[in-house]
């Protein structure tokens, strides 16, 4: 065990032999250096042999407890840092808002906000960039949703043939991906959804639904005219024929 009286403060720690008597330093300050005489933050740690670690175990009874927590009286944030590659922040603003991005990208890559769809329209979690999955459900159960009403499917089917398509490109994007599809503002144009700068996949896929119900059901119309129009036709061919074999005539 060890006594140690520095700007009149006694500390009893005990040291492993051979260790230095400064592998834990208590500034003038009060920051607290662990492997360092100089910390420049209130905890400090510095290794060199990769060992480089902080460790909070709780060995009671299985509980859930927070083992680590940050309070701050305005927005808190963490850094983590790779000297040779892209560095990360997280951060919790005053709002409630969760933001991930990439230092010094000048915007955050993930925003997750404490609501869902507000009066405002903002998402509860916004991306920017590409999101690959295995696999994705959307919540759509009729117990979550009001106003419900039918849809005018030919009328959607009709929209189709107005919308333009075009091939494009992200102007951000670090590569040459090419995508194919309209834009936010042509399809509020003409199906009257969304705010003219996201389209939402629910309403994509409900239009493209409608818009294939629209097209069967113009389809089996035509089928159905063209049915009655061949029976016409057979009766009349059959009319015919019975006359043709009343006058003597042979018909092949």
């Amino acid at each position: 065990m060890k006594k140690s009286v520095a700007y009149g403060v006694v500390l009893l720690m005990a040291v492993a032999p051979a260790r230095a008597m400064d592998s834990m330093f208590v500034d003038s300050v009060g920051n607290v250096g662990v492997g360092t005489n100089a910390p420049t933050t209130a905890l400090h740690v510095v290794r060199s042999d990769g060992t480089a670690q902080i460790l909070v175990e709780e060995t009671g009874a299985t509980a859930n407890r927070t083992l680590h927590k940050l309070e701050n009286s305005g927005a808190v944030r963490f850094d983590i840092f790779n000297n040779d590659r892209l560095n990360w922040f997280f951060q919790n603003d005053q709002d409630g808002t969760f933001k991930i991005s990439r230092i010094g990208s000048g915007g955050a890559e993930l925003i997750v906000r404490d609501r869902l769809d507000g009066s405002l329209g903002q998402a509860t979690m916004t991306v920017d960039g590409s999101i690959e999955a295995s696999n994705v459900t959307f919540s759509s159960s009729r117990v979550l949703k009001t106003d419900i009403s039918e849809v005018d499917v030919e009328s959607i089917l009709a929209g189709i043939s107005q919308l333009p398509i075009h091939s494009w490109r992200f102007k951000d994007s670090d590569n040459a991906v090419e995508h194919v599809g309209p834009m936010a503002e042509d399809f509020r144009d003409v199906f009257g959804l969304g705010d003219g700068k996201r389209i939402s996949v629910t309403d994509v896929q409900g239009i493209a639904l409608a818009a294939i119900q629209g097209l069967k059901q113009e389809k089996d119309a035509e089928i159905a005219l063209l049915k009655a129009e061949l029976a016409q036709v057979r009766e009349m061919m059959a009319a015919l024929t019975a006359k043709t074999r009343v006058a003597g005539l042979a018909i092949p």
